[in-house]
């Protein structure tokens, strides 16, 4: 999943129109949505991931920051960040208990 944040009404509607729907891969039943996130506006999603224990991750699953298309540095955490909880391995898309 990814967190965009829109610059007007028109792009986001723009969005919309393009993947709400969408399958990406003929191999997956998966569709695209398009929801409002929890926590709104690029600096209280950037405060709020940069302390996540998402930054204690493998680099590869770090947020990104695009602007203009180009990637910027993504804050570094201001405080120590917790260890990563694993999830239950998944069996038939249902988690295991």
């Amino acid at each position: 999943y990814a967190f965009i944040n829109f610059v007007s009404e028109a792009e986001l509607a723009r969005f919309k129109s393009v993947y709400v729907g969408l399958k990406l891969s003929e191999d997956s039943p998966k569709v695209c949505a398009v929801v409002d996130a929890k926590v709104q506006g690029k600096a209280k999603n950037v405060d709020f991931y940069r302390n996540s224990t998402v930054m204690g991750m493998d680099e590869k699953y770090h947020p990104v920051l695009l602007e203009n298309g180009n990637r910027l540095p993504f804050p570094r955490p201001t405080r120590p960040v917790g260890p990563v909880q694993r999830r239950p391995p998944r069996v038939g898309g249902q988690m295991k208990h």
